[in-house]
C-alpha cells in the first residue's frame, strides 16, 4: 500500500513528465489528421499501440536493436525540418523521445535558444574538438557557489565551453527544468550522469555527432 507521501511523489512525477513532454511537444508539428495527431498522442503513459495507429509511425525497432521503438517522418521541430521522430518503448509505454534534425547553423542555434527560452538550464556538457576534450558538470559545481563571484565564474566557464569550436564540433549538453535544477541544489549531488536517471523529472539531451543534430527527451 502506498503511504500518502508517495501517492503525491509519484502525482508530482506524473504532473512534471507532462509538463515537459508538453513544452517538447509544442514545438513538434506532425502532417497527419488531427485524430492522428502526434502531440495528443504521445503522452506520459502512451502505449505502443497509440503510437502505432498514428500516420506515417512505421515499426523500426530493427535499427536500433530493441524490441520496441517507432519512427515516425513528415515532422518538424522549432520550425526543422525533422529527419525521424524515434519513439522508445519501456514495458511497452513511451519512456523515450529522439528528435533527428539536419546539422545547420540555424538549426543548431534554434535548438539552444528554444531550450532557453523555454526555462531550461545547462545540467552538463561536453564537448570533443579531436585534439581535445572536455567536460563540465554544472550541477556537481552547485554546493560551491557561496558567492556571487563564484556563480559569475561557473557561468563564464559554461559559456565558454558551449562556445568551443563550431557548431559541427562533436559535444553532448544535458539539460534540466527549473524544478529539477533546483532539486539538484537541495540534494548537492556529486555526479550528474548518474543522479539524472535515478531522479524523477525528465530531462534533454542534445547531441552533435556527425552530420546530425539530434534532441533527446528521456525518463518519461
Amino acid at each position: 500500500m502506498k503511504t500518502g507521501n508517495q501517492s503525491k511523489a509519484i502525482k508530482a512525477s506524473r504532473g512534471a513528465k507532462r509538463a515537459v513532454l508538453a513544452l517538447c511537444m509544442a514545438a513538434f508539428t506532425v502532417n497527419a489528421q488531427p485524430q492522428g495527431d502526434a502531440r495528443t498522442v504521445i503522452q506520459p503513459g502512451a502505449t505502443v499501440q497509440d503510437v502505432a495507429s498514428l500516420p506515417y509511425a512505421f515499426d523500426c525497432s530493427a535499427l536500433y536493436q530493441e524490441t520496441l521503438t517507432y519512427c515516425l517522418d513528415q515532422q518538424a521541430f522549432l520550425g526543422i525540418d525533422a529527419n525521424l521522430l524515434v519513439v522508445h518503448f519501456h514495458d511497452e509505454q513511451v519512456s523515450r523521445l529522439e528528435w533527428q534534425l539536419p546539422l545547420t547553423q540555424a538549426s543548431y542555434t534554434s535548438v539552444l535558444n528554444g531550450l532557453r527560452k523555454d526555462g531550461y538550464s545547462y545540467a552538463w556538457l561536453f564537448v570533443d574538438e579531436g585534439s581535445h576534450e572536455a567536460s563540465l558538470d554544472v550541477l556537481a559545481e552547485l554546493p560551491s557557489l557561496t558567492t556571487e563571484a563564484a556563480r559569475n565564474q561557473l557561468d563564464q566557464r559554461m559559456f565558454r565551453l558551449a562556445n568551443r569550436g563550431d557548431f559541427r564540433t562533436p559535444r553532448t549538453y544535458h539539460f534540466v527544468d527549473r524544478e529539477t535544477f533546483s532539486l539538484a541544489q537541495q540534494q548537492s549531488i556529486t555526479d550528474t550522469l548518474n543522479w539524472l536517471p535515478s531522479q524523477p523529472r525528465p530531462w534533454v539531451t542534445v547531441q552533435v555527432d556527425g552530420q546530425q543534430l539530434t534532441v533527446i527527451v528521456n525518463g518519461l
